[in-house]
């Protein structure tokens, strides 16, 4: 005989359906697990070729990916100026402590330090160098002052050399000839070219002269003067009297 079975217990295909909700729950799982796939790590490796002689991007280290020549070629450009500059405001640096007076030469003074001392000693060199032209024209005035006087004194020799005699004396030997016999100190020396100059410019002869000179430095000098000839004899006498 054949029973009979409900027909919630029905199976399908051989297999019993449990609770509907705990079905449809790990139905959704199962939907999950095989539609959502777990993802996976993926790496990307990109193959690199050996640099090669003549590439120019390797020239800075070698390797993938290299700095870019042009960049790398203005960077160490820039880089060179900098020095240079440097080097010219060091130099530049130098020789303006060289122009400071520096109380302590062992001691080099920073940039900073130079030109505050610039700035502090330039007002100091215009009052020096003012009160040096102030100096100098002084000593311009004086100069001009002792160049006059010494001029001055030239002209008055020429005009009457004998002043530096400390005695003259005259004996007339004829109308047309006399000895002159002058007496002076060391300086005479150099004013007897004057007084033959001067003699000579009066159309006087000069005939002899003899000198000597003492144990105290004076000197003598002995002249024979005599007029030329046509010449009247007072023209004689009122010379040396104008001379003497």
């Amino acid at each position: 005989m054949l029973a009979m079975i409900p027909s919630s217990s029905t199976t399908h295909g051989g297999w019993i359906p449990g609770n509907p909700q705990s079905t449809n729950g790990r139905s959704s799982e199962l939907f999950i697990q095989f539609s959502s796939p777990r993802p996976s790590h993926h790496v990307k490796v990109e193959s690199c070729s050996p640099p090669s002689a003549g590439d120019g991007r390797h020239r800075g280290g070698g390797g993938c990916g290299g700095d870019d020549p042009v960049a790398v070629a203005k960077k160490l450009k820039h880089n060179a100026s900098e020095r240079d500059r440097r080097k010219k405001m060091n130099s530049l640096y130098t020789s303006l402590r060289c122009l400071l007076p520096s109380t302590n030469r062992t001691k080099t003074m920073s940039n900073p330090a130079t030109i505050s001392r610039a700035l502090k000693y330039i007002p100091e060199l215009r009052q020096h160098v003012e009160e040096l032209r102030r100096r100098k024209q002084g000593l311009e005035t004086k100069i001009n002052a002792i160049t006059h006087d010494q001029q001055k004194q030239v002209r008055k020799n020429k005009e009457a050399p004998w002043m530096g005699c400390s005695s003259c004396a005259v004996n007339w030997l004829r109308e047309n000839e006399a000895l002159l016999q002058l007496t002076s100190n060391d300086t005479f020396k150099l004013k007897f070219s004057q007084i033959l100059h001067s003699l000579d410019e009066d159309e006087l002869l000069v005939k002899t002269v003899s000198t000597f000179q003492s144990f105290d430095g004076r000197h003598f000098v002995t002249l024979l003067v005599q007029a030329k000839p046509n010449t009247p004899s007072r023209v004689l006498q009122e010379i040396l009297n104008r001379k003497f």
